[in-house]
């Protein structure tokens, strides 16, 4: 998949593609739902987690606001919002950067990352499906940026799925 994604040089998605639907209205929002693992490099603290999120489709230059909520099975949780851009890789193949800060809360000691203040920075690729819906791949990394002194960070590996929301019947919007 990576080789695929370097040969692929991808076009940054205009304003335009996001906000004007081929057919009626455009959908107001995504949600988005993804489950995998946080921890994935380590090898003691992997755990189960899943998120919901919502992107809006209002834009500037591109970016995107987006908000979520992650539960991990350990008891650990963080929500917060941040920025997203979306590149074309292809007609049907979109890669997605996002990042912002979230607060971050955790039940076990080994789940510690050194502060409530934790930043989350993902790259995601997905594949348009049938009425809008997107598959795909995400990987992400939760750090403090160095606010603390202990800042192990950790990196999640999760699945996709991205649903349009708010978009009459028929309706689809330009990818």
């Amino acid at each position: 998949m990576a080789a695929a994604l370097l040969i692929c040089i991808p076009r940054p998605i205009t304003a335009g593609e996001l906000t004007t639907p081929r057919v009626g209205r455009e959908a107001a929002a995504d949600l988005v739902w993804h489950t995998g693992l946080i921890g994935i490099f380590d090898r003691e603290k992997r755990n189960a987690f899943s998120s919901l999120e919502a992107r809006l489709r209002w834009n500037w230059h591109g970016l995107r606001p987006w908000t979520g909520l992650t539960v991990v099975d350990s008891g650990a949780w963080f929500t917060g919002a941040g920025l997203i851009y979306d590149f074309a890789v292809s007609s049907r193949c979109r890669l997605t950067f996002g990042s912002g800060p979230f607060y971050y809360s955790h039940v076990k000691q080994g789940d510690d990352l050194g502060f409530d203040l934790e930043f989350y920075s993902f790259v995601e690729t997905t594949w348009l499906q049938k009425n809008d819906t997107r598959f795909g791949l995400r990987l992400g990394h939760l750090s403090n940026a160095g606010l603390s002194r202990k800042n192990p960070g950790t990196e999640t590996l999760s699945l996709v799925v991205s649903i349009p929301l708010g978009r009459r019947h028929g309706a689809s919007a330009r990818f």
